[in-house]
């Protein structure tokens, strides 16, 4: 079958050959085998580096722990994340993340879009303002699994948030806000309405909306806290890649 693909891992194998780990936008995510990849004459040359969109030529066969990758046609090589370390660190955050959500074999073609985008938002995003791209991605990634915080109502009994209050109770173990009645047992914390006027635009905003959102320091620290807390309940893990993101100021 072919299919469009994204590399998320590699591995040498033997002198020649590679195993990638491809995630399939019609098959889902799997190991494969690019044999003589690095031979001379390979029709894989150039196209398995990691991050690279491309044309899959696959050979499945059902029960196969590595199935067999026949032919690669570069759809999009993102050069451009190799031009600063921040954008390797937030494309290398995201497929993580991708990576730890979807079992090998499972389809899942809104996760290879949403994936598809976010390393295109990874390469051309402002600098300066690539973790707030980041942050947005990650929302929107909880929200398709089915994992996204609460924002209008209480997470625990479903009654609309009270307008016009300055400081809601947050839990991100519990999925969102939480009313005064069921704050008590999920690790709730106080947070400025203005964390979730932020998470709301992280989940509907394109990309020039949030590359000139007006955001407080205080509140993207106090989303960014709340996201990193449900991603990895939600993951069982923390990131690897996260941490080089860190030494990035937002602006």
């Amino acid at each position: 079958m072919t299919t469009p693909a994204i590399v998320m891992r590699k591995l040498d194998f033997r002198e020649t050959s590679l195993l990638v780990w491809l995630f399939t936008r019609e098959a889902g995510r799997f190991t494969v085998l690019a044999k003589g990849a690095y031979r001379p004459r390979s029709p894989f040359l150039g196209a398995l580096d990691l991050f690279i969109h491309l044309e899959a030529d696959l050979v499945l066969k059902p029960g196969r722990e590595i199935q067999v990758l026949a032919g690669a046609r570069v759809e999009n090589a993102h050069r451009g994340l190799s031009r600063h370390p921040l954008r390797l660190a937030g494309a290398s955050c995201l497929v993580e993340e991708a990576l730890r959500a979807l079992p090998e074999g499972r389809k899942d073609p809104g996760l290879f879009d949403l994936l598809a985008a976010g390393l295109i938002l990874m390469e051309k995003f402002p600098l300066e303002r690539i973790q707030l791209a980041r942050r947005a991605w990650e929302t929107r990634f909880l929200d398709l699994l089915g994992l996204g915080f609460s924002l209008e109502r209480c997470a625990a009994c479903g009654r609309p948030l009270p307008p016009g209050v300055e400081e809601f109770f947050f839990s991100s173990q519990a999925g969102g806000c939480l009313c005064p009645e069921h704050a008590g047992g999920n690790r709730p914390r106080k947070v400025h309405r203005g964390v979730l006027a932020l998470f709301r635009a992280f989940r509907t905003a394109r990309a020039p909306q949030l590359a000139a959102l007006p955001v407080a320091r205080e509140d993207f620290r106090t989303a960014s806290e709340l996201l990193d807390q449900a991603l990895e309940d939600r993951l069982e893990a923390r990131l690897l890649s996260a941490p080089v993101l860190g030494s990035l100021s937002l602006r």
